[in-house]
C-alpha cells in the first residue's frame, strides 16, 4: 500500500494558511484539513518550503497511521502480505520518490 502525497497539494496549502491566519477553512474540506493538521503542525516552523515539507510529513504520518490501524494490518505486515510505504509524486516529471 502506498500513501502518495503530491507537490503543491491544495489541502496542505489550505491547512497551512488556516493555521497561520488562525482561521477556518471552507466546510467542504474541513475534514481533510483536520486529517492532515498533525503533519502540517510538525513542520510549520521548519526550514525550507513549508508546503513541500508538509506533503512529505503527511505521507509519512498517514503511512504510520495505517501501520498502527489495528490487528488486521499488523498481522498482514508481520506475515509479509502487506507493505506500507510513503511516497511523493512530482506533478511535472511524473516521478515518484519513496520516503519509507
Amino acid at each position: 500500500m502506498v500513501v502518495l502525497g503530491h507537490e503543491r497539494c491544495g489541502a496542505i496549502s489550505a491547512t497551512i494558511n488556516a493555521l497561520r491566519a488562525g482561521s477556518t477553512v471552507p466546510r467542504h474540506i474541513d475534514t481533510l484539513v483536520e486529517a492532515v493538521r498533525p503533519a502540517v503542525d510538525s513542520v510549520l516552523n521548519s526550514e525550507g518550503d513549508v508546503v513541500e515539507n508538509a506533503v512529505r510529513a503527511n505521507a509519512l504520518y498517514q503511512a504510520r497511521k495505517l501501520v498502527d490501524a489495528g490487528d488486521t494490518v499488523e498481522e498482514l505486515l508481520h506475515t509479509g502480505k502487506l507493505m506500507v510505504a510513503a511516497a511523493c509524486y512530482d506533478l511535472e516529471t511524473g516521478e515518484v520518490e519513496f520516503l519509507s
